[in-house]
């Protein structure tokens, strides 16, 4: 009971890639916006641990570093 389904293109990802970027043209502040916030999140998951180890560091080693410190 299966139907052949007949293609007018030989590339499916290229006619499915122009029909998102058509899509998303319409949302681009949208896109935008998406772009920027992963860019940031990435942006503060590499800085987390450089800023962590600094806290720690001047945690242990006494008040006048931790003022320091921050």
């Amino acid at each position: 009971m299966s139907r052949s389904v007949e293609r007018n293109s030989n590339n499916v990802v290229r006619d499915v890639l122009a029909f998102l970027m058509r899509h998303w043209q319409r949302e681009a502040r949208c896109v935008a916006g998406i772009a920027v916030s992963m860019t940031v999140a990435t942006s503060a998951d590499l800085l987390l641990p450089i800023y962590s180890g600094h806290l720690v560091d001047a945690v242990a080693g006494g008040g006048a570093r931790l003022t320091a410190r921050i």
